[in-house]
């Protein structure tokens, strides 16, 4: 389910007489633009792609854990890009194999990936092209249990003219609602903690900036001491009344 502004993942509980649908929490709550009224949509993944349907907040219970919709519209299909898609900063591992002789290569590395796709780097002696298929299987550190799905290269370029290291796109073409679910988890949990990562990061560096602008405002001479008044002729103001530079707006 997401909204504007925020992502949360959810699971359907069950359907109430009145159409109004109850879904509690898998990861973490939707805690922007989570409030009575606000308008949602819910994307439920499907083997050839994902469907949306734009719900309203009518209830909310266990502090955002457990939330009841009611549906506004009709669901429709949407693209695969649909996805939130999430740069891989470890923790996914991937073995993948051409349909054609094309299995060997040296190494890969998987760049992101979302519930439609993923992108990764593959050093091959071989060329990649668009269209081919693959068998994948993937590995999330979080998760005992290994996704497996059918793909097919949507995007291929080589990082360097003569190179073997290619840049490719692989889309989901086949994969069950259950993997496709464990992706999903694995995305919204890793987008949370790059998140809570760069804000502790952007704190340190503010508080770091703080400290260094009030040692720069500190006075040069004791306030307690008189200072003898300068002769006339070299009235002119001394540099340490120079008022300190201004700071930059946060974005």
């Amino acid at each position: 389910m997401e909204n504007r502004s925020a992502f949360a993942l959810y699971k359907f509980v069950s359907l109430a007489p009145d159409k109004t649908i109850v879904c509690k929490v898998v990861d973490d709550v939707l805690s922007s633009g989570c409030e009575v009224g606000a308008l949602v949509n819910i994307i439920r993944p499907t083997s050839e792609g994902s469907c949306a349907m734009p719900a309203k907040i009518s209830a909310i219970k266990d502090n955002g854990r457990t939330i009841l919709l009611v549906p506004m519209g009709r669901p429709t299909k949407v693209q695969r890009r649909v996805f939130p898609r999430v740069i891989a900063e470890g923790g996914v591992k991937l073995k993948l194999e051409f349909d054609n002789s094309n299995s060997l290569y040296k190494s890969m590395q998987v760049y992101d990936i979302s519930g439609g796709g993923i992108g990764l780097t593959i050093y091959s002696k071989k060329a990649i092209f668009i269209g081919q298929r693959a068998k994948l299987e993937i590995e999330f550190h979080m998760y005992k249990n290994k996704v497996q799905a059918r793909g097919e290269v949507v995007h291929c370029s080589q990082r360097n003219q003569g190179s073997r290291e290619f840049l490719i796109g692989v889309v989901f073409v086949q994969i069950s609602e259950g993997d496709q679910e464990v992706v999903l988890e694995f995305v919204a949990a890793e987008m949370q903690r790059q998140m809570v990562a760069g804000k502790l990061k952007e704190k340190s560096i503010s508080a770091a900036e703080a400290g260094e602008i009030e040692h720069e405002e500190q006075p040069t001479q004791p306030a307690c001491e008189e200072q003898p008044a300068p002769p006339a002729q070299d009235d002119q103001p001394e540099e340490d009344e120079q008022q300190p530079d201004e700071l930059p707006l946060a974005v």
